[in-house]
């Protein structure tokens, strides 16, 4: 389920009114059905020959003739929605899709001078119409029904399990040194983490990294659309920075013969097990970044997300 249709969700629960999905040429739109008219069709949905209505802003009667069949998309603005509905209703319309001026959508209302109750009538976002105007031009059909939320989404056990696991995981990978040392054992410092590079925050500490934060996030608020691209890099650095810290013990204790430092001009002395996972795990996390928007990057994602996570757990 996509954030769009989830925050629609919440809205049109909270009104009343139902989530309408259009599917206009294998891509699925999200929209909100209006507060008058027909309400939305169940189950599989009823199909609707897409027309642009003349004036594309249906403030005024077409000099063409619809039928039933019909949904016709109009434009946002210059009247209402009530008589946009209801000119394209005596028009013979049997359904008029509302394109909004901005990327979202909401449940339209009407005043009582306009009657508009024998159509169907919904809002979509204005990122839509292109789609819209596609299955104009190729006369494909579109599919109108309301969207029925699951009794009960599966999902939410698997990410509850992956939250849980994950911090069960990092804190039992951060306490292996005491676990080490209530056995009598003598642990090395760890190599990977070198105790210069661990900062310990007191209250102070703490609270100004609480301040600190809070600032971020709402910078991120207002301006996302032009740091998106910084914190995706940000995103591939610390993941694939990640990657490395969680395979170096793996490869110390499986490949020793690897467990050593080697020179390299400019960068100076580093261990070769590094050297050699920084490929495969920024390559992982840049490949990442060029597919993140694939139904399956979220597995990359969570990946990465999980092993930062261990890590600052043992931080």
């Amino acid at each position: 389920m996509d954030s769009r249709l989830l925050g629609l969700l919440f809205v049109t629960l909270v009104i009343g009114q139902r989530i309408v999905i259009v599917n206009a040429n294998g891509h699925k739109i999200v929209g909100v059905n209006a507060v008058f008219g027909l309400p939305p069709p169940e189950g599989p949905g009823v199909m609707f020959s897409p027309v642009l209505f003349d004036p594309i802003s249906a403030c005024s009667p077409s000099s063409l003739t619809y039928t039933r069949n019909d949904a016709v998309i109009v434009k946002r603005g210059s009247c209402t929605f009530g008589q946009k509905a209801e000119i394209t209703q005596t028009s013979g319309a049997g359904a008029v899709v509302v394109v909004n001026d901005e990327d979202s959508a909401f449940a339209m209302t009407s005043n009582s001078s306009w009657n508009p109750n024998n159509i169907l009538a919904l809002m979509v976002g204005s990122a839509d119409f292109k789609y819209l105007q596609e299955a104009v031009d190729k006369k494909v059909s579109l599919s109108i029904h309301s969207y029925s939320p699951p009794g009960f989404d599966f999902s939410i056990i698997a990410l509850f399990l992956m939250a849980v696991g994950t911090v069960f995981v990092g804190a039992y990978w951060s306490a292996r040194p005491e676990r080490a040392l209530a056995a009598g054992v003598q642990v090395a410092p760890d190599r990977d983490i070198p105790p210069e590079e661990i900062s310990y925050l007191g209250v102070a500490g703490a609270f100004c990294f609480i301040i600190v934060a809070s600032i971020g996030l709402v910078t991120l608020f207002f301006f996302i659309n032009f740091l998106i691209y910084l914190l995706i890099i940000m995103f591939v650095l610390s993941g694939g920075s990640a990657l490395i810290l969680c395979f170096a013990p793996l490869a110390r204790k499986y490949l020793p013969s690897l467990d050593k430092e080697i020179a390299l001009p400019l960068l100076g002395s580093t261990e070769l097990i590094h050297f050699i996972l920084m490929f495969p795990c920024y390559a992982f996390a840049i490949v990442w970044a060029c597919l993140r928007n694939a139904s399956f990057a979220w597995i990359m994602q969570d990946s990465k997300i999980s092993n930062t996570s261990f890590n600052l757990t043992d931080w």
